[in-house]
Parts: structure tokens; C-alpha cells; sequence
């Protein structure tokens, strides 16, 4: 039935026809749960009031219709589903509902008591669809229905609360959407409920459509910037009739109104998100919409405090204006573990405030706002991210580094190269530690070449581009940035820079092999530092004359200074510096043979710089812990194993930053990976491999972190309790079960050849074997019998 036809309704002597909304033809994708809410709450008599609310698209009406359908006949007299959306809040009076509710051929008198007395004895659903823009009207209309009917349950659907006492909620949050920052297959892709309202409506007009290895990734993409709305899902899957998932999403980029459609494509009322959206907004006020506009600039969640610095509003008043729009769904409330609550402004709603604020001439003055309040944010990072607060303060950057370089590319755009060369130099060390350089080397190098800085910003601008630049593997173009900046600092009353322009030249001759200079530079840097500021010891020149000293051979220096290091960034609670100096002192005790020392060390330092999320330095570290680790449990397959799977999670993080490996440590990388294809079958390196591409950080610090003798009990386990073999025979069994003979596999296992013949003795003589082929077949039937390939 269409839901704005009133059905007659027969006065007092029953009313058993229920008027209900159309029947939808499609099914009701990924709402499982929340179908079963909302049906349990309308029936439980207790709930007598039920809200239905969510952002605009997120399929309110649609959830309300399908649990109205399905309940109403619970109702002994029925039930009614009133579309309000047609009212025009002028003309509502207090008579709106008995209008709608009433027959039109009925003679009674259409005023809301007739209603109640209508209602008052029976057990009967009313459904109300639209509220949101009569809710002053509705308010007391309805507290009055509920009060004197109590057999009587109203399920209202609103873009907001209607705030009434013992109203029951319903938050309907958009659909889950794929996590593009997780490696997705094909099978975990479709059973996601936006991938699979998209691949239903779009097979609606294609029949043949089907998630391919060539369009999973563009359906993924485009399916999360719909936000799980299935209203912008729908009116994507329309569009793909004549178009293609990237292609869908390379204009959506640019155009909003690519999600719009026409009735055939949604049951919505809204045949645009550009509609929707608008509507949604329409119920703001100026100063509100204001307001919002000041949130637009933010990419994902952001707090209060980020929302005072954009807005320059109080806090008093930036609070009450999120709860406004949190009621109002147009930003999204999130809690965090520890309590504290967050916002987000959906992608479409985002997109649509900028080009609103690009239409009405708003968007520079906007986005000078967020810029600002990154610029005040970076300039406090400068001194928080070496101190106490390091972690939070690298959170807090990690999560707004999207908007930092839009503000970056902003401020370029706009020419305001200082606001750009501030930024830079304050986040030199987050830079570094995200493995991100590339767009703030080129923002810097241009706003060096475009305006005139003052002396002090320009020497340490261009010292933190040969910093970056380092890092970047480009020493060259690095060098050039550090003569200019020694140039600079020559100018300047005695300054750390000139001192730290030394000691990052220093570094350069070292990755170059010339250790003599670079050693000579960093021995300068260091006393430069101490005649500067003598209240501070030069760590950083310390740690890295340290590495110099580990070339050259001197152990007992480089300890001396290591150790040094290590007790300044210690006291001055820079847990990530004293990180990375452990792996310089794990790097002394691995060239002494002290490899016990060395694999905790470095292993702790991996803890540390896993949990801060630093990927170059995590890559320093499981890159040196493989060719540790093969050095110390060598004569173990399990050890090549766990090297290849280190070395290939530390390929994979490589592939994600812009950063070079600190202190070069590619050279063991070649070595131990030339050296584990002897070892191992090609099969099994290329699994090893494979798996280490595939894990996660915190998945990749887990294992390196696993003890060898666990691993080694896992691989016992892997054979059951009752064989009789050692660890290492079940290695030498194995490969005999390969066909490999004993050279060959004295050769894997890095062993002696006689060895391989005596542990062989000892294995025929346990297993009762006369020949190799008997012990093939004893270890082919064993893996078969525990579910193993060989």
C-alpha cells in the first residue's frame, strides 16, 4: 500500500485492517541484527515508545517498514504507518495526527482527544515516519497519546530524537565498510554487507557482474567512501550500468552528485545524496551550519579540543554545539576504551560542507582556521615527542596525518611558504619515524625557493631537509642542504644547528664508507654541541659516532659512547631514541660474539619502537635480528626459517615508507637470504616468504619476539607426543623424505656430512629402518597421519 493513503477505519466497533507501507522487493542486506531489535522492542510492552534515527541514507524508513510488516499482526488491533514528510511544519497543528490517523469519508470530529478515545482500549502499533521536522508539534501530541492509551506502541522515525521521556533509541549506524588499511581477499571481501548490498543492486541492472581479482580493489574503495550509507550504495550500484567501479570512483572524487539516481534505483525519497545531505542539514541553524563548516577540514575523527582550535569558539559553547549535531546525526559520536569520546563528520557530509564552503566563499577562511591549529599543534609536538608524552604525542600526529598534508598542500597552494617551513621543521622527527618524507621534502624545498625567511628559520629548514633527505637514501641532494645551512649558522651567534649540520655530515661520510671523516665530523659535532649548550649532552652525535666506531673495529669507544647515549635518552624519557640506541649497543655485542646480549637487546628495542609504530627503525631491527638469529640457532631449520619470514615483513614494511634502512644494514639482508635458500627447499622459502609479506606489525613483532626453544617445541608438537625422533632428527628425516642425500643435506643444515651419517644411524636404529627409503616412508606416513605436507 503507498503510505500516504489513509485506509477507512471503522469508529468504535473495531478497527482489524492495519494500513502498512509498501512491501519492498529487495531484501534487507546486513540489518540482521538491528531487524531484531527493533522487532524485540516493539514487542516487549514495556517499550512504548521506540526511535528509529541515523544519519541521512543510512535506511531508517527501510528498516522501520520491513519491522512494522513484521509485527504488526502481533498487534491484536492492528496497526498504521503515517509518512509525516509531506507536512509542512507551518500548517501543523495539534489536530496533525488525527487528520493523517482518520479516515477521509469518516464524519467525527478530526481532533487529537477523538484520536485518544479511538485508541484508548486498544492494543494497536502506530508507526510515524518523518518526525524530525514536526518534533515541537509532535512532542506533546504524542506524551498525550502514550499516557492515555496503554495498549497502544509508537515506533517514530526521525533524523534526530524526538526527546521524550521513555523514549527507547534506536542508533542506526551506517553499514560496516571495507578497512582499505587490512589486506582483504575475495571471499572476505563479499561477506561484507556494503560489498554485498553493492554486488546485489548492481547484478539488478548487469546480470553478469561479479567481484573479479581486477575490480575487488575499486569496489572496495568506492563501497568505503559511501560510509556504509545504503542510500549512496544503491545510487552507486546504479551508476555502474554504464560506467565501472574506478572509473565511478575517479568522479566521485571530484562530484558528488555522481551518487544520484532515479525511483527505479532506491525506495528512498532522496534520489541524491546531495538531497539527503541537504535535507539533513536544512533543520540547522546559521550559526550551526557555521559551525560545522569549521569541521569540514577534519578527514577522520577528531575531539573537542580540536574542535575549539578550528572554531575559536569556548569550550562551553564548542561542546554544546556537538551535542546539537550528534542529536542531529550529523556528526557521529564514537567512545574510546579508555572512556573519552570522539567525533567524525561522514565522507559525503565532508565532501559536501567544502563545496558548500567553496560556493559561498568560506573555504579560505576555514581552512587558515584548521592550518592554524596544526601549525600550534606541530609546535608543541617539537618538544613533546623526545619527552614523557612521547607516545601520546605520536598518536595524536599518526592520527592527524592526512590533515596535516592537506594543510601542507594548502598552504602551498596559497603561498604562505613560512607556515610551511614551521611546520616542517617542527615534525622532523615524525617525519622520520612514519617513514613519510617525500611531500614535506618538496613543500620545503619549494617554500625555500619562494620566499625570504628569516635567517634562523631558513639554516634550520634547511638542516632538517638534509635530515630527511638522509633518511631518504639521498645523500647528494642532502649534503648540498647542509652546506647551505652551515653557511646560514655561520651568520648566527653560536647555535646547536651548526652542531648538528656537523654531526648529519658525519652520517653522509659514513654511508658513503669514508669512516675517517666521518668519524672527524662527528667527533667536531660532538664538541660543537657541548661549547653550545653544556647543560645537555649530545646523545644523538654519541649513538651515531658509536656506529662509526663499530666500523672501524673499536668495540670499547663505541660501548663508551653507546652507553652514553643510552643514559641521556633514558633520563630524558625519549624511550624511542634509547630504542634505537639499543640496537647500537645489540650491533656491539653481535660483532663481539656476545649474541645472547645482543638478540635481547635488539628485541627489546623492537618492543619499544613496534609499540611507537617507528618503521624504519622496526625494519633496522628485524633485518638485524634474521642475520642474528641464523648466527645463533643456525644448525636449526626452525631459525631460517624465522629469518626468511623476518626478512620478508621487513620487504613489505620497506615497501610502505619513503625512508631508506638507518646505518645500511642491507649488506647481512643479501647474505642470510642467499644463504636460506641453501638452506632451505624452495617450496618451504618461498612459504616463509610469503607469510612474512603477509603479517601485520604487531603479527611480525610477535614472532621475532617467540623464543627459539617455543618454536622448537611447536615444530614437536607439529608430530605428535608419541614419536620417538629429537628435533633435529625430524629435520634430518625430513629431507631424506625430499630425496635429498647426505651432502645435500649437510649442506642445508650446515653441518658436517658424518654428522648427518650418525644422526642417520640413529634414526634407522629408533625407527627399526634398514634403508633411507624406509625412513622416506615412516616420516611420509607420519606428516599424513598429522595432517602435514611435506
Amino acid at each position: 500500500m503507498d503510505r500516504n493513503k489513509i485506509e477507512s477505519v471503522a469508529f468504535p466497533g473495531g478497527d482489524s485492517v492495519s494500513a502498512s507501507p509498501a512491501h519492498a522487493p529487495t531484501p534487507l542486506v546486513g540489518r540482521e541484527s538491528e531487524f531484531a531489535d527493533l522487532r524485540g522492542r516493539l514487542l516487549d510492552p514495556r517499550a512504548r515508545l521506540v526511535t528509529v534515527t541515523g544519519p541521512a541514507g543510512v535506511g531508517k524508513s527501510r528498516l522501520a517498514a520491513a519491522a512494522f510488516e513484521a509485527v504488526s499482526g502481533e498487534f491484536e488491533h492492528g496497526g498504521r504507518y503515517l509518512d509525516l514528510h509531506a507536512v509542512e511544519p507551518a500548517g501543523a497543528g495539534e489536530s496533525v495526527l488525527a487528520e493523517l490517523f482518520l479516515a477521509a469519508g469518516d464524519t467525527s470530529p478530526r481532533t487529537h482527544q477523538h484520536m485518544i478515545n479511538h485508541l484508548r482500549e486498544r492494543h494497536y502499533l502506530l508507526a510515524l515516519d518523518g518526525c524530525e521536522r514536526l518534533l515541537e508539534v509532535l512532542r506533546p501530541l504524542l506524551t498525550a497519546l502514550v499516557a492515555a492509551c496503554p495498549g497502544l506502541t509508537v515506533l517514530a522515525v526521525s533524523d534526530e530524537p524526538l526527546a521524550m521521556y521513555g523514549e527507547s533509541l534506536i542508533r542506526l549506524a551506517p553499514l560496516p565498510v571495507p578497512d582499505l588499511g587490512q589486506r582483504l581477499d575475495l571471499a572476505e571481501l563479499e561477506r561484507i554487507p556494503t560489498v554485498q548490498l553493492f554486488v546485489h543492486r548492481t547484478r539488478a541492472i548487469r546480470p553478469g557482474f561479479a567481484l573479479t581479482a581486477e575490480n575487488y580493489e575499486a569496489v572496495a574503495k568506492l563501497c568505503a567512501r559511501t560510509d556504509g550509507l545504503p542510500l549512496a550504495v544503491e545510487l552507486a550500484a546504479a551508476r555502474i550500468k554504464l560506467s565501472s567501479p574506478q572509473a565511478l570512483l575517479t568522479g566521485l572524487d571530484d562530484d558528488l552528485d555522481v551518487l544520484s539516481g532515479t525511483r527505479s534505483d532506491t525506495l528512498s525519497r532522496h534520489h541524491s545524496m546531495r538531497s539527503a545531505i541537504e535535507w539533513s542539514l536544512g533543520r540547522l541553524s546559521p550559526e550551526e551550519k557555521t559551525f560545522l563548516a569549521c569541521l569540514a577540514p577534519f578527514h577522520d575523527l577528531f575531539d573537542v579540543a580540536a574542535a575549539v582550535g578550528c572554531s575559536r569558539r569556548s569550550p562551553a559553547e564548542v561542546q554544546n554545539f556537538l551535542e546539537k549535531l550528534v542529536d542531529r546525526n550529523v556528526v557521529q559520536l564514537t567512545e574510546c576504551q579508555e572512556g573519552a569520546v570522539t567525533f567524525q563528520m561522514l565522507g559525503l557530509v565532508r565532501q559536501h560542507m567544502l563545496d558548500w564552503l567553496r560556493d559561498s566563499g568560506g573555504y579560505h577562511q576555514v581552512m587558515t582556521g584548521h592550518a592554524k591549529y596544526l601549525q600550534e599543534m606541530a609546535a608543541a609536538a617539537d618538544t613533546r615527542i623526545t619527552g614523557s608524552d612521547q607516545a601520546l604525542c605520536l598518536d595524536e600526529l599518526r592520527h592527524y596525518c592526512y590533515d596535516i598534508g592537506a594543510v601542507l598542500r594548502f598552504l602551498a597552494d596559497t603561498a604562505n611558504y613560512a607556515q610551511v617551513i614551521y611546520i616542517g621543521v617542527s615534525l622532523r622527527q615524525f617525519w622520520q619515524i612514519c617513514g613519510l618524507t617525500n611531500e614535506c621534502v618538496t613543500r620545503m624545498e619549494q617554500g625555500l625557493a619562494s620566499t625570504d625567511l628569516p635567517l634562523q628559520l631558513k639554516a634550520s629548514a634547511e638542516l632538517v631537509l638534509g635530515e630527511l633527505l638522509i633518511a631518504m637514501g639521498q645523500y647528494d641532494r642532502a649534503e648540498n642542504w647542509l652546506r647551505a645551512a652551515q653557511r646560514g649558522c655561520a651568520g648566527l651567534p653560536e647555535c646547536v644547528d651548526m652542531a648538528d649540520c656537523r654531526r648529519l655530515l658525519g652520517l653522509i661520510a659514513y654511508h658513503r664508507g669514508d669512516l675517517a671523516e666521518a668519524e672527524r665530523l662527528l667527533e667536531r659535532s660532538i664538541a660543537a654541541f657541548r661549547a653550545a649548550d653544556p647543560d645537555n649532552e649530545p646523545a644523538a652525535a654519541d649513538r651515531d659516532l658509536a656506529v662509526c666506531k663499530i666500523a672501524l673495529g673499536e668495540y670499547a669507544e663505541a660501548e663508551k659512547l653507546a652507553d652514553s647515549a643510552y643514559r641521556t635518552f633514558t633520563a630524558r624519557q625519549d624511550r624511542r631514541n634509547a630504542a634505537l640506541v639499543q640496537c647500537v649497543i645489540a650491533d656491539i655485542a653481535a660483532a663481539t660474539e656476545d649474541y645472547e646480549r645482543a638478540e635481547r637487546c635488539y628485541q627489546e628495542a623492537l618492543q619499544v619502537l613496534s609499540a611507537m609504530e617507528d618503521l624504519p627503525g622496526c625494519i633496522a631491527c628485524l633485518e638485524r635480528l634474521a642475520a642474528l638469529f641464523t648466527r645463533r640457532h643456525g644448525r636449526h631449520t626452525e631459525s631460517w626459517r624465522r629469518a626468511v619470514r623476518s626478512l620478508g615483513a621487513a620487504a613489505a614494511l620497506r615497501g610502505a615508507v619513503e625512508c631508506s634502512v638507518p646505518w645500511a644494514a642491507g649488506t647481512d639482508v643479501d647474505t642470510v637470504l642467499a644463504e636460506a635458500r641453501e638452506r632451505l627447499d624452495a617450496e618451504i622459502f618461498d612459504e616463509a616468504w610469503s607469510a612474512g609479506l603477509a603479517m601485520d606489525l604487531q603479527e611480525t613483532t610477535g614472532d621475532a619476539l617467540t623464543p627459539m626453544q617455543t618454536l622448537l617445541v611447536v615444530r614437536m608438537q607439529r608430530y605428535g607426543d608419541d614419536n620417538p625422533l629429537t628435533s633435529r632428527e625430524l629435520e634430518i628425516a625430513e629431507l631424506v623424505a625430499l630425496g635429498l642425500t647426505n651432502r645435500k643435506i649437510a649442506r642445508r643444515l650446515g653441518i658436517a656430512e658424518w654428522t648427518v651419517v650418525n644422526h642417520l644411524r640413529k634414526i634407522m636404529r629408533k625407527l627399526d629402518c634398514s634403508s633411507r627409503v624406509s625412513v622416506a616412508n615412516w616420516m611420509i606416513k607420519l606428516q599424513n597421519g598429522n595432517g602435514l605436507d611435506l
